[in-house]
């Protein structure tokens, strides 16, 4: 599965709060309005693919430090399965450089209650507006054989997976176990589960919004 990243850029213009978006000018989703963004390469992280995608396509420099985690979105597209990804979504409010077009986008500044969904992506306007207010989340949306509406959608506040851990388990017992939890969120259970080589419940109870049907 493929690793993306999206930022949007904010800043407050005469009061308002404005965010940056651009239209894709080729490739992956060509003529929507999208965030900046692209793909994780080999052997990069993925705070580092968010700054470089930045500086590549819209021409402004910014440090790790000042990416806001704002979501972690799993995209299915079953009829066309090498398009499925995982996308990690930042906040930005601080950048040098000017803004600029490239081969890939056209950038250009919108305020929150003008965002131009209908031109996007269908499943932004499920997600987006919960990010632009600030929120972090966590979304997982399949689309249709027609690979432009939607077939399901999911989208829930973001977890904290480590300290419900921390308050009952070892310390490396607790960072690994998060780690774990967080895997398990881009995965599709059909029900009954089978939970084999299960302990006291512990892990499911914390991770999972339903119960363990056999362990």
């Amino acid at each position: 599965m493929l690793l993306n990243t999206i930022c949007f850029l904010e800043k407050n213009q005469g009061g308002e709060q404005q965010f940056l978006l651009a239209r894709k000018k080729t490739g992956f989703g060509q003529g929507k309005v999208v965030g900046v963004g692209g793909k994780v390469e080999d052997g990069e992280t993925i705070p580092h693919a968010a700054v470089r995608e930045l500086e590549e396509e819209i021409g402004v420099q910014i440090a790790e430090k000042d990416l806001k985690r704002a979501a972690r979105i799993t995209f299915r597209f079953p009829a066309r399965p090498e398009w499925d990804r995982i996308v990690f979504v930042y906040l930005v409010n601080r950048w040098k450089g000017d803004i600029q077009s490239s081969r890939e986008v056209d950038p250009f500044w919108a305020v929150a209650d003008q965002i131009p969904y209908e031109q996007m992506w269908a499943d932004s306007a499920e997600w987006l507006p919960a990010v632009l207010a600030g929120e972090q989340i966590i979304a997982r949306f399949t689309f249709a054989e027609d690979n432009e509406t939607l077939a399901f959608s999911e989208v829930k506040p973001d977890r904290d997976f480590l300290w419900p851990h921390l308050k009952v388990l070892p310390y490396f017992r607790s960072l690994l176990r998060a780690v774990e939890a967080n895997q398990y969120l881009d995965l599709d259970l059909p029900q009954p589960v089978l939970d084999v080589g299960s302990g006291d419940g512990l892990f499911a109870d914390i991770v999972f919004d339903f119960k363990i049907n056999v362990g």
